[in-house]
């Protein structure tokens, strides 16, 4: 048998509410956010052109390879 306090806990306003009027939050948690970071990286990766993680080399400039001029 419980206790009257507890009844009456249970039985006094307010009352809980519905879970699907209390506003929603993003994740917080260590391991949320890193899943969230790494999608995120993923999914700016997945849209550039050079997505393969290779980069593309500048043309150096050429120097002339003549004699000098006196």
């Amino acid at each position: 048998m419980l206790p009257a306090s507890l009844l009456q806990f249970f039985t006094t306003k307010p009352y809980a509410c519905d879970p699907s009027s209390l506003p929603k939050y993003p994740p917080s948690k260590e391991m949320d956010a890193k899943l969230r970071d790494e999608e995120a990286r993923r999914l700016r990766a997945a849209g550039r052109a050079n997505a393969d993680g290779v980069k593309k080399s500048r043309p150096r400039e050429r120097v002339g390879r003549g004699l000098p001029i006196p």
